[in-house]
This record gives C-alpha cells, sequence and structure tokens, in this order.
C-alpha cells in the first residue's frame, strides 16, 4: 500500500487506516484531500460481484475472452443471448456415441444449431458453418435431429461389394399405391411407385409420354412408302407392328429402317401383326421407317406403335 501526503487531518488519518485494511489496494489523496482507490491488479474499476443463485445485480464489469493471443470482447443479441460460431472442423464418434444436434451438427453446412440456455429456453440463432462428423470405429453410429430445417448426412456402405449380405442392413420401402398420384413436370422429384405388396411399379419399355402412333394406308399400290416418320435425334424403336389387309389379294409387306428389314404375309381379307416386348431398333436417329406392298391389293392399313429413345 502506498499514501502520498506531507499533511493530513485526523479525520483523513482515520479514513486512510480503515482503507487500509482492504487487501490489494492502491490509496491516493486526490487535490482536494479526498481518498481514491485503485485495484492493484491494474484492471478497470466500477465493477461488481454477486453470489451464485442471488438476484442478477444491476450493475456489471464488462468481460472479454482471448483469442490465443489478444483479447475479444464477448458478444450478445437483442435480447441477450450469446452468440456463437461453430467453426468448421471434425468430430469422432466412437462405439455408443449418441450425437444431438443441440450439440453439434451432422456433416454438411449447418443451417441452424439447437443452443440450450441457462434458463432452460432455446435459441436458434447460430451462425451458418459446417461440421464433419465421422464414425470412429466399427460400431453402429447413433445420431438424432433435434429441431426444424434441412439435415444432410452421407452413410458410408457397411460392406463391400461381393461381399456376404450383412445381418443389420437397412430396411428400404416405399409409398404403396392404388391409384395414379398426381404428375409432376419434367424434372422434378418424385418417389418410387409399389404395389400393397411393396412391388415396384413398372411401365415396358417407356413411359407413355415417349409413346408414338402412326397410320398409313396403302391403296393398290406396290411403291415404297413411309410408314413411321423419324424424329430429330431420336431412335423411333417400334413396340408392335399390325397390318389389316382388306383387299381380294395377298400380298408380302416389307417394313425396313434403310439399314434392316422385316417380312408379313398378309392374306387377303385377313390381318397379320406382331407385338415386340424387345423393340424393333432403328439403326439410326432421324431414321424414317417405310412399308412396301410386295402385290397390289386394294387397300391395306398398316398401323405402328413406337417409342423414343436415345
Amino acid at each position: 500500500m502506498t499514501r502520498t501526503s506531507a499533511r493530513m487531518s485526523p479525520n483523513q488519518r482515520e479514513i486512510l487506516s480503515a482503507q487500509s485494511t482492504v487487501t490489494s489496494k492502491q490509496e491516493y489523496l486526490t487535490s482536494t484531500g479526498g481518498v481514491l482507490n485503485v485495484s492493484s491488479s491494474g484492471g478497470g474499476g466500477g465493477g461488481t460481484s454477486s453470489n451464485f443463485s442471488a438476484t442478477f445485480p444491476t450493475a456489471g464489469t464488462a468481460i472479454g475472452a482471448s483469442d490465443g493471443t489478444n483479447m475479444q470482447p464477448l458478444k450478445v443479441d437483442g435480447s441477450g443471448y450469446l452468440e456463437v460460431n461453430i467453426e468448421t472442423g471434425s468430430v469422432t464418434a466412437n462405439a455408443g456415441t449418441n450425437l444431438n444436434t443441440s450439440a453439434l451438427a451432422t456433416q454438411t453446412t449447418l443451417a441452424a444449431i439447437l443452443v440450450r440456455q441457462n434458463d432452460g429456453s432455446q435459441n436458434t440463432s447460430v451462425t451458418n458453418s459446417s461440421l464433419a462428423v465421422t464414425q470412429g470405429t466399427a460400431a453402429s453410429l447413433n445420431a438424432t435431429v433435434v429441431g426444424t430445417g434441412t439435415f444432410a448426412a452421407q452413410v458410408a456402405s457397411s460392406t463391400a461389394t461381393g461381399s456376404s449380405v450383412p445381418s443389420d442392413a437397412y430396411y428400404c420401402g416405399g409409398l404403396a399405391s392404388t391409384a395414379l398420384p398426381t404428375a409432376t413436370t419434367a424434372a422434378d422429384l418424385v418417389g418410387a411407385m409399389y404395389d400393397k405388396f411393396g412391388r415396384t411399379i413398372v411401365i415396358p419399355q417407356a413411359p407413355r409420354d415417349l409413346v408414338g402412333f402412326q397410320t398409313t394406308t396403302f391403296t393398290a399400290s406396290t411403291s415404297s412408302t413411309t410408314v413411321l416418320t423419324g424424329v430429330s435425334n431420336i431412335f423411333s424403336d417400334i413396340t408392335s407392328v399390325a397390318l389389316a389387309n382388306s383387299g381380294a389379294s395377298a400380298t408380302l409387306f416389307t417394313l425396313s429402317d434403310g439399314t434392316n428389314s422385316y417380312s408379313f404375309y398378309v392374306p387377303a381379307g385377313d390381318m397379320r401383326g406382331a407385338v415386340y416386348q424387345v423393340p424393333l431398333a432403328a439403326t439410326t436417329v432421324d431414321t424414317n421407317w417405310t412399308g412396301q406392298c410386295g402385290t397390289s391389293t386394294s387397300s391395306l392399313i398398316c398401323t405402328i406403335t413406337y417409342i423414343k429413345n436415345r
């Protein structure tokens, strides 16, 4: 303790003597003879303290924290919640570890993280960042996502290709359907369609949007005629051919894409055709399929069903 003064009144000596019992304080007399107390630690004055579980004081002292080198201020929002920034990093979780987003988030950008306050309230105002979570052992990693928002996770395969089926595999399910769902537009995300027993619902060859039909009538003609007009940059693959001959003469009908040809014998007053589980593939894109009667008949109607393919 340091005292400075050449003259002090009795009252001032009593004050100074009382102040000297306070630990770690330096005392000075002001120019008007008053006593000025300064903390020996070098910190700012005007602070206050409070017991645990006591009422929060109205006056307080600003605090800071070290960034490793310099002192930085702590920051809260308008409601008094401490603002937290989860920096990019990684966490290794071993067997039995439960990860909950009240403490950290799954891999990818962190949209919001649930922060629990001392009073039990919750706050999701957290600066966006990312935090990688990896599994440290071969045991299962349990992660529980709390709150709302988008939480993306990447799950690695549990076994190598060609290995035995694991006893604890993930079950893949779908929505059972007894009616057609509402159609979306091209490039939209859609779910798989199943029947009530879990069997995948599929349609053969192509969706109906890519199925086409074309009908051509041959009237007493043996000329090569286009029966399927090619589509730009598309393979027109034939799935069925129907030939109806109402004339009095039988004919041998030839179907061709310019490279490959297919023949059908059609009796007089009869019809012939074929349905292909595996379509007749067009050799090239933009191909016009043609048909030709080997013998003239008064009327032969050719109907082609095809799919647009690439």
